[in-house]
């Protein structure tokens, strides 16, 4: 019995040696694509990210640490991995995803079930510029109230890529399943967050959904 019991104990330690490695494996593999800028296995990265995220996340909870860095690091990873997809699609065949946290508090635009959050161009806000332009262009444009409106619009809409904005929890979860669906989604994190009255660089944005 004693026999049978220490081998049962060396097996879990070789088991759990194993896991310990491939894990570190894992992470030195995407890593290494994040800082060279250049995903070399698209389905190995996905895959990788969807296995690592919450056990990395359970860790740096038991160590009193924000996942923070490690959405960060999604989200670049994840930019990578969808940056050429996305700019293969046409700009009027994109759509714009922005939160509501980017409105003045003194907003005066309706919401709808169908729109979302339907801009009224009042200037109150950095939106209104970003809302001219897009309908110059012929690019969606979408005010966000959550997740689950923007799941609806993706399957209502049907556009050919996506870009978000967002805090880097609900980007990196939005980002991940996006793609992980098959639809092209690049991301660009607010500048500054707190749920109100947020900000982000709208060059950026400008430069990236407009590009061809």
């Amino acid at each position: 019995m004693s026999d049978l019991l220490e081998t049962i104990g060396v097996i879990a330690v070789c088991a759990l040696g194993l896991a310990v490695a491939a894990i570190a494996a894992g992470v030195v593999f995407l890593n290494a694509q994040r800082r060279r800028k250049k995903i070399v296995s698209p389905r190995l990265t996905m895959l990788l990210i969807g296995l690592l995220y919450q056990p990395a996340r359970a860790v740096l909870k038991r160590l009193g640490r924000t996942p923070r860095g490690i959405e960060l690091a999604g989200i670049d990873l994840l930019n990578l991995y969808a940056e050429r997809d996305f700019r293969a699609v046409a700009p009027q065949e994109r759509i714009l995803m922005l939160p509501h946290c980017l409105r003045h508090l003194e907003c005066p635009a309706k919401t709808t079930f169908s729109g979302g959050i339907g801009c009224v161009l009042c200037g109150k806000c950095s939106i209104a510029e970003m809302e001219k332009l897009c309908r110059e262009k012929d690019v969606r444009c979408h005010i966000a109230m959550g997740s689950q409106f923007v799941r609806r619009i993706l399957r209502e809409k049907r556009p050919g890529a996506m870009l978000g904005v967002a805090c880097a929890n609900d980007l990196f979860r939005l980002m991940y399943e996006v793609n992980r669906n098959g639809l092209p989604m690049v991301g660009v994190l607010l500048s500054k967050d707190g749920c109100i009255m947020t900000d982000v660089d709208w060059t950026e944005i400008s430069d990236r959904i407009f590009a061809t």
